[in-house]
């Protein structure tokens, strides 16, 4: 993803989809909801941004660390 850590509707979808991959592909589910600047740019139907992700998940912190790794 992008390095500038300005995250569009785009780049966020891609991540997400990304992370489902992984999970799929370790046999995991991961349940991730996303609040604040990056809920409304993929709820809106407009061309906004925000600069970070806020979300909150269950489960084992270090398994989506692992999935997480490399993506930046």
């Amino acid at each position: 993803m992008s390095g500038d850590k300005n995250f569009d509707r785009s780049t966020l979808e891609r991540a997400l989809a990304e992370l489902g991959r992984r999970a799929f592909a370790a046999g995991r589910t991961v349940e991730i909801v996303v609040y604040g600047g990056s809920g409304l740019v993929l709820t809106l139907n407009r061309q906004i941004n925000t600069g970070d992700v806020d979300a909150v998940f269950e489960g084992n912190r270090e398994l989506l660390q692992k999935f997480c790794a490399g993506m930046g």
